[in-house]
């Protein structure tokens, strides 16, 4: 096993310009990454307003969209029955955010994209 200790700064910095920074792995019932304290996530994120009457919007985040991708969505406010939910479309580098009706406001929705 090897350890990086760092009193007051970084104890592993890890840099790649267009391969992977950092890659674990974990067999059978291991766990391949395991944090204690506060995590902090570096990623794509954003706040989407689905406009009064439309039922989606479509994001350009800047980065390499693939099918695999994956968004997590959260509402800033009650949707009642109606759905939420992302489509991705590789070609155009986008991916769309969708609610199942309309609404009579705004419809303010924070993403973090995760390829």
């Amino acid at each position: 096993m090897r350890r990086a200790h760092a009193e007051g700064s970084v104890a592993v910095d890890a840099v790649s310009s267009g391969g992977i920074g950092v890659r674990t792995h974990a067999f059978l019932n291991g766990i391949a990454l395991a944090t204690r304290g506060r995590v902090q996530a570096v990623g794509i994120s954003g706040v989407a307003t689905i406009p009064v009457g439309a039922t989606t919007i479509t994001i350009t985040p800047g980065v390499k969209i693939v099918s695999q991708c994956f968004v997590l969505l959260t509402p800033k406010t009650n949707l009642d029955t109606r759905g939420l939910w992302f489509t991705t479309n590789p070609a155009a580098g986008t991916f769309t955010i969708r609610i199942s009706s309309a609404r009579t406001v705004v419809t303010r929705v924070v993403w973090l994209l995760s390829g």
